[in-house]
């Protein structure tokens, strides 16, 4: 019994990390999201896109920062990542 990948995607509340993640869970990965939510642009805007991952069922979105060395850390061994998307960006 093969288990299902588990991604982490930074940039989880922007344009394409929102739309990358939704569709990996979708696909039936399990999917970590990370995104600081700074506020480059609308925040409220990232919290709708939040809001839109958790109705459709993805349930672990970290809210940090991915230069934070001992959160990636964590995340990557506590959520027993196998894959990475960088998509946080500015």
């Amino acid at each position: 019994l093969k288990s299902k990948p588990v991604v982490l995607v930074t940039g989880a509340a922007g344009f394409i990390g929102f739309h990358t993640a939704l569709e990996l869970h979708r696909q039936g990965d399990v999917v970590i999201g990370l995104d600081n939510l700074n506020h480059y642009y609308d925040v409220r805007l990232k919290y709708k896109r939040i809001a839109l991952l958790q109705e459709n069922g993805m349930r672990s979105m970290i809210q940090g920062d991915v230069c934070d060395e001992a959160l990636l850390i964590q995340i990557l061994d506590e959520g027993k990542v196998t894959h990475v998307i960088h998509l946080a960006a500015q």
